[in-house]
């Protein structure tokens, strides 16, 4: 009796780990994949904005696609740290012990160091995708003082 219900405890907790880990995955290469589009569009944008400008104009403009390059940096950065969050996690599962008694899974040997460094490349990936949220509208706001300047400070 016991056995079984090891085997339904186990069953239930790889099952809700399988879907929560696609969930986590789908939702973070979402979400960096749109930080990439949203910087790497504006710098495109900005790029064939600055093309139709005098040389003496484009220097002022060209400056602030650091920004934008920055959140493309970012958030390809995210995409790795999303990737090392997810092989840890995999590694926590894959790190209890089974046992055929009550609570039928507990920590192996390994576990919480795997639990420390999903947590810690969890926390960066956040970061990193915050940081190439910011650096956009940073991008916008220094585009936006760039072109004010151009127009001769006139709004």
């Amino acid at each position: 009796m016991r056995r079984e219900d090891a085997h339904r405890v186990h069953d239930k907790a790889d099952a809700f780990h399988e879907y929560i880990n696609k969930g986590a995955i789908d939702s973070a290469q979402l979400a960096f994949r749109m930080m990439m589009l949203i910087n790497g569009g504006a710098a495109v944008a900005l790029l064939a904005f600055i093309a139709k400008l005098d040389a003496a104009h484009r220097g002022a403009l060209a400056d602030t696609l650091v920004w934008f390059a920055s959140g493309v940096g970012f958030a390809v950065a995210g995409v790795a740290l999303t990737y090392f969050t997810n092989f840890f996690l995999a590694g926590i599962s894959g790190s209890m012990e089974r046992r055929w008694e009550h609570p039928y899974l507990v920590d192996g040997p390994r576990t919480k160091l795997y639990r420390c460094l999903r947590m810690a490349f969890h926390i960066a990936a956040v970061v990193v995708g915050l940081l190439s949220l910011v650096t956009f509208v940073w991008g916008v706001l220094d585009v936006r003082d760039a072109l004010h300047l151009l127009n001769g400070g006139a709004a």
